[in-house]
């Protein structure tokens, strides 16, 4: 190997091995003011493959520059804990009483027809009642005017869970948004909350259990706001430097980083609500963000994530970008225990659906 080849690649090992320690970082900084660091927490997983090949490489080479992409990969561990699972984890030894929870981004019952297909909410909606899931959060829920979506007709088709909490942030003469708990259990309280300077939303539902009584929080945070040519540019990776390319991935980068600030703020806003609950907690919802982010650690902080106690390979839930992102999460209060975690491979909407058991302890 030449001596500028071999100190080229050792800059781009170097420059790898801090990217990634820069997308560690991310979780522990505000993207209102480092914003470049959640761009890299973004990408993660991809800079964790990068800093792989290149200790594969030095390995192969038997180079003392093996040592850089160690230290990054070592440094970055805590972190893949929780973007990369391999071994799903075991039932708890002693099953006291067991609630299944399901969360899923229904995408409006596919009422603009995005899919394609004819009544794809319908046979969303057929899913989920045949789901036998005990509690089912539903962010970008949807009631309209028509036959098939009022909310007579959407509660006939959850005839296991005849107890229900709706909020809506959105309303029209035609159709209302917003989240929605249905549950198998009674529903004693309930409250939501409005995200300042958006139209994004928590909401909460106390459930009496066997048990128990507990907190489920459901909740939508700011997404990106791209459209399809916007995510088609993005796939494309089309870095032709025309100007109109330019501007369009300037006006991407400008809406990512406007969404990683709201997100933040969310975050805490919600977090602040978790620890004024009175009963134990369950968080469900779409964060709109990776685990490597400061949104998903300002949340997850003294909770347990299902994914990590019993998830597989990546847990992706969504997958309109060129490689897919866990973004849709289901956290609980330690003084529980999670199994049997799943993203069913489903595709009604441009989400999966998160599902998990939960298990209370004596």
């Amino acid at each position: 190997m030449g001596t500028l080849l071999k100190w080229l690649l050792i800059i781009c090992t170097l420059g790898c091995a801090l990217m990634l320690t820069g997308g560690v970082l991310s979780q522990y900084f505000d993207p209102a003011d480092y914003w470049y660091l959640a761009f890299l927490g973004l990408v993660f997983p991809i800079l964790v493959l990068l800093n792989c090949l290149f200790l594969l490489f030095w390995l192969v080479k038997w180079k003392k520059a093996v040592f850089i992409s160690i230290v990054a990969l070592l440094i970055s561990f805590p972190a893949m804990q929780s973007s990369f699972s391999l071994f799903s984890g075991n039932k708890p030894d002693s099953e006291t009483h067991k609630i299944s929870i399901t969360s899923y981004n229904v995408r409006l019952f596919d009422v603009f027809n995005w899919s394609g297909r004819k009544d794809n909410g319908l046979a969303l909606l057929d899913f989920l009642g045949e789901s036998d899931t005990d509690i089912i959060c539903m962010q970008e829920f949807m009631v309209n005017n028509s036959q098939a979506y009022n909310l007579k007709n959407i509660k006939a088709k959850l005839p296991d869970n005849p107890y229900s909490r709706i909020e809506y942030n959105f309303q029209s003469y035609k159709r209302k948004h917003g989240l929605a708990i249905f549950s198998k259990y009674p529903i004693i309280n309930s409250g939501k909350g409005i995200f300042p300077g958006t139209r994004n939303m928590f909401m909460y539902a106390d459930i009496v259990l066997v048990l128990d009584t507990i907190r489920v929080i459901n909740n939508h945070l700011e997404s990106i706001h791209l459209d399809y040519s916007q995510y088609n540019l993005i796939d494309s990776l089309n870095l032709s430097s025309t100007q109109s390319n330019r501007e369009e991935y300037r006006r991407i980068l400008g809406s990512i980083r406007q969404a990683f600030r709201k997100r933040a703020e969310q975050a805490r806003i919600l977090k602040e609500e978790i620890n004024k609950s009175p009963f134990p907690v369950i968080v469900c919802g779409d964060f709109n963000d990776t685990p490597v982010s400061y949104t998903y650690h300002t949340i997850k902080k003294g909770m347990n994530d299902s994914f990590v106690s019993n998830g597989k390979w990546l847990g992706a839930s969504y997958k309109q970008f060129m490689f897919p992102l866990r973004i849709d999460y289901i956290l609980h209060d330690r003084v529980m225990s999670s199994g049997n975690h799943e993203v069913l491979n489903i595709d009604f909407s441009d989400h999966k659906p998160v599902r998990t058991d939960i298990w209370f302890k004596e």
